[in-house]
């Protein structure tokens, strides 16, 4: 349950496959401002811990999506 800092975070959109990459923090958190709205597969990867991933996230119009990945 801790936090995993320095992981690699993958953001790509479903329908266009355009993809955005951004590091955790050291408390674990992540930002990828400026998103259009649509659907999102997220994807986390970081040495010594298993990928994973999460498809069809939606991202509503001036939303903020908060993901609690473990």
């Amino acid at each position: 349950g801790a936090a995993v800092p320095n992981a690699t975070v993958t953001i790509r959109n479903a329908a266009t496959n355009v993809a955005a990459n951004v590091t955790t923090k050291d408390d674990g958190t992540f930002v990828v401002p400026l998103l259009p709205s649509g659907r999102y597969n997220v994807t986390v990867e970081a040495a010594n811990f298993k990928k994973l991933s999460q498809n069809n996230l939606e991202l509503q119009v001036s939303a903020r999506l908060e993901l609690n990945l473990q």
